[in-house]
């Protein structure tokens, strides 16, 4: 059995909701000096200023916190995302599809604990509650905007899932195995070169091995 890793309760009037907001902080704060292992569910009480009882109203264990903080993180991302796409004005030109590109990468680029937090995720999501995750909303976005832009190709359903599904573990590989590439020119210009080819109609795409 795995361990639950969602709130126990949603937090709903001010006081509680001031009370998670604290504790997330405060593990947010330890993330940047320790490592996950290092953290315990006191440690985070400790430095929230609140009781471990208290702690354990809103959280069963140290790593629905973890969690929490991941799926708040990656929300924050995708609403970069979200804006420049809307800023694109219908146009998917290379250099609106480099200002989403930059915006995804700076965002996983400029947090020391993304890694960790990603492991977190990654590793419990069979457990977590099924819900629309806010790539889903982005790869809405992406179709609609593709549509305004009077590509010759539109994205569907399926081709907008697999493009964004694409540059997202594209992204979050990197930031586990290989996160000195999220810092390179190169990175971003590979993933919009992707993107890109992907957008173009099936009879006008390059040959990338050249």
């Amino acid at each position: 059995m795995q361990p639950p890793v969602k709130m126990r309760k949603n937090a709903k009037q001010a006081r509680a909701k001031q009370s998670v907001s604290t504790i997330l902080e405060a593990t947010t704060q330890l993330l940047e000096r320790a490592e996950i292992e290092q953290i315990s569910t006191n440690h985070i009480a400790e430095r929230a200023g609140v009781s471990i009882g208290t702690l354990y109203q809103y959280f069963p264990n140290k790593t629905a916190i973890f969690v929490a903080i991941a799926e708040q993180d990656i929300e924050q991302r995708f609403n970069l995302v979200a804006e420049a796409i809307e800023k694109a004005d219908g146009d998917l030109a290379e250099d609106a599809t480099r200002q989403m590109m930059r915006a995804f990468i700076k965002s996983f680029a400029d947090a020391k604990h993304n890694a960790a937090l990603i492991r977190v995720l990654m590793a419990t999501r069979s457990t977590a509650e099924a819900r629309t995750l806010p790539v889903d909303a982005i790869a809405k976005l992406l179709a609609k905007a593709v549509r305004r832009s009077g590509a010759t190709r539109a994205l569907t359903e399926t081709s907008a899932f697999v493009l964004t599904r694409a540059v997202l573990w594209t992204i979050l590989t990197a930031t586990i195995d290989a996160p000195h590439l999220l810092k390179r020119q190169e990175f971003e210009d590979e993933l919009v070169r992707m993107v890109q080819a992907m957008l173009r109609p099936s009879g006008e795409l390059e040959d990338l091995t050249q």
